[in-house]
């Protein structure tokens, strides 16, 4: 039982929690610390779907939704393990909270994970590593199991035999 969780959870203190972590989380530099938010982030989001829909407000989902885009945009190509853990809390965030109704930035998410998901942009080097094939398995991910993003037309579901398909499975 994780005592400080618990407390956090408490309806009243958590509003203001998460007010703070999100505030601090969109103006830090410090990568070890933004791991460790992510970590607690994760922890709400994956604790059952009544916690993480009601965990947040919508403006601060949305605040952080705006900066998740702009840190995955951002971060260097050494510098991937923090990709890959900020791509792990987009899913249950994008999946589980009330972002799954109003389907905030959908285009720019789609965008940036259709981006995200082809390792020939996040990799110049011919050598594709562990974490780029990660990075790409949890874009995937997210385009492919969060329904509201899902950008795959009916008919491509009957087509995976296509030249696309093969490429990918191939490359990831």
């Amino acid at each position: 039982e994780n005592k400080v969780y618990k407390y956090l959870a408490n309806h009243t203190v958590s509003k203001n929690f998460v007010e703070l972590l999100l505030l601090k989380f969109n103006r830090i530099t410090d990568r070890s610390l933004q791991i460790m938010m992510c970590k607690v982030i994760y922890l709400i989001l994956t604790s059952g779907p009544d916690m993480a829909m009601d965990f947040f407000y919508l403006n601060d989902l949305n605040v952080f939704v705006d900066v998740m885009i702009r840190e995955l945009k951002d971060i260097s190509e050494d510098e991937e393990l923090i990709r890959n853990t900020f791509l792990r809390v987009l899913f249950p965030l994008l999946k589980y909270t009330e972002l799954r109704t109003t389907h905030y930035r959908k285009e720019d998410l789609v965008a940036l994970l259709t981006y995200l998901s082809s390792p020939d942009n996040i990799c110049s080097s011919a050598e594709l590593k562990k974490e780029h094939k990660t990075t790409v398995r949890l874009a995937l991910k997210c385009l492919g199991d969060v329904e509201w993003l899902s950008h795959r037309k009916e008919e491509d579901y009957g087509n995976e035999d296509s030249e696309d398909s093969r490429r990918s499975s191939v490359s990831a």
